[in-house]
C-alpha cells in the first residue's frame, strides 16, 4: 500500500482521486483482514451492493439497538460511561429469533427485486 505520496496541497478533489486510482492497489492483490479472518474460520464473505441498506440485515438490528437506546434515555442526559452500557445493554438483547427475522425479511425484500427485475425485462421500448 502506498503511503505519503508526493502531492500539492492546494490539489482538487478530482486530482486528488486521479492520485487515489493511480496508486491503489490491484483488485487481486486488495487484502482485507476480516476477509482473511472469515477465511480462516471456513466463512465466505459476502458483500452487499453500496447504498442499498435494505438488504443488509445489521440495518434492520441497528435500528432496533438506537430504539432501545432512545428508550432508555428518558432524561436526555448520557453520559458517555451511560450510553456506552446502554449500547451494549440494547446490543446483547437482540436474541438468534430477532437475527433470523431480520435475515427473513431481507430475503424476502432480494426476492421482490428478483421479481420485479424479471418483470422490467419484460417490457418493451416505446417507439415514437
Amino acid at each position: 500500500m502506498a503511503v505519503n505520496i508526493p502531492h500539492d496541497p492546494t490539489c482538487r478533489k478530482f486530482e486528488l482521486f486521479e492520485l487515489v486510482q493511480l496508486h491503489r492497489p490491484p483488485d487481486e492483490e486488495k487484502n482485507y483482514k476480516i476477509d482473511n479472518i472469515l477465511k480462516l474460520h471456513g466463512h465466505t464473505r459476502i458483500r452487499t451492493p453500496p447504498y442499498m441498506c435494505e438488504l443488509n440485515p445489521i440495518e434492520l438490528a441497528w435500528t432496533r439497538i438506537k430504539h432501545l437506546i432512545r428508550c432508555r434515555n428518558t432524561t436526555g442526559e448520557f453520559s458517555i460511561n451511560a450510553l456506552k452500557e446502554a449500547t451494549q445493554e440494547a446490543i446483547k438483547s437482540i436474541t438468534e429469533e430477532e437475527w433470523i427475522k431480520y435475515c427473513q425479511h431481507v430475503i424476502k425484500i432480494e426476492d421482490n427485486y428478483w421479481e420485479n427485475d424479471q418483470l422490467l425485462e419484460e417490457v418493451q421500448p416505446l417507439n415514437y
